[in-house]
């Protein structure tokens, strides 16, 4: 199992997010476009069906400077991510506001 601690206060940013999440999920490449995050967070085939738990603390922190539907839109990912059945590599995703 892969264990990914995301602490939301140190991720403000989308692009620090994505750039953490590129090298915890070992991406090939870095992109800070949200539709490249989505496609590979489904896939994930490189890491060969390695259960896959990202926990992030500190929700409230997490993403705040930018625009709320960012937020949104990235914790929705992740969430649908947890839900497909296709997955290479299934992953659960553990949201804690405190």
């Amino acid at each position: 199992m892969k264990t990914i601690l995301i602490d939301g206060a140190d991720f403000p940013t989308l692009h620090l997010f994505l750039k953490q999440a590129s090298i915890e999920l070992e991406f090939l490449e870095f992109s800070s476009n949200i539709q490249s995050f989505e496609n590979k967070i489904n896939d994930l085939s490189w890491l060969e069906g390695v259960k896959v738990r990202i926990s992030i603390s500190n929700a409230k922190e997490f993403l705040i400077e930018e625009d709320n539907q960012v937020r949104k839109t990235i914790l929705q990912i992740l969430l649908e991510a947890m839900e497909n059945e296709y997955a290479k590599s299934p992953i659960f995703v553990l949201i804690s506001k405190d």
